[in-house]
């Protein structure tokens, strides 16, 4: 078995634009991971890496976004979009909530950095995506997070 590391993308092969700091109020933004044809992935966690400039709020995203519809994370299985992941996430507290692991770095210059880690063994299971079947698993911007200086996902795993 082969470790696997990606971050989400637009393509979903690790080949598209990975920085989820765009606008998506007016038309939803799908960032996702995809197997290939040939492939299945069990994934282990995420890590989720927000860095803006200023103070972050647990209450908002980053230093002060106020997002209404929020992020959602969801899987795509046989083709079909399900919410087995089942999460909305609308600020800072929200991911802390759910990835109970956090890290917030402020080193006195240069932006701030918060990373969450949600990983699902610790949960009980791997998400298992299967590209033969086309699933995917998604996140979903439904707000305006431009003001951001980065926002990365990173999926990790190993190919099964």
């Amino acid at each position: 078995m082969s470790l696997f590391y990606q971050r989400l993308d637009e393509t979903g092969d690790g080949s598209g634009n990975d920085n989820m700091n765009i606008d998506g109020s007016s038309a939803p933004i799908i960032f996702k991971i995809k197997p290939g044809i040939d492939e299945s992935l069990k994934i282990a966690r995420i890590i989720v890496y927000v860095e803006d400039s200023g103070t972050f709020d647990a209450e908002k995203w980053g230093n002060g976004i106020t997002m209404s519809n929020g992020i959602e994370f969801k899987l795509k299985q046989n083709g079909i979009p399900v919410n087995k992941l089942g999460f909305n996430i609308k600020s800072s507290g929200d991911m802390a909530g759910i990835c109970h692991d956090l890290n917030h770095q402020a080193f006195g210059t240069g932006n701030e950095f918060v990373t969450f880690r949600l990983t699902f063994t610790k949960a009980g299971r791997y998400v298992r995506l299967s590209g033969a079947e086309g699933d995917e698993m998604q996140c979903i911007i439904n707000d305006d997070l431009s003001g951001l200086v980065k926002m990365h996902i990173i999926a990790q795993g190993f190919y099964a």
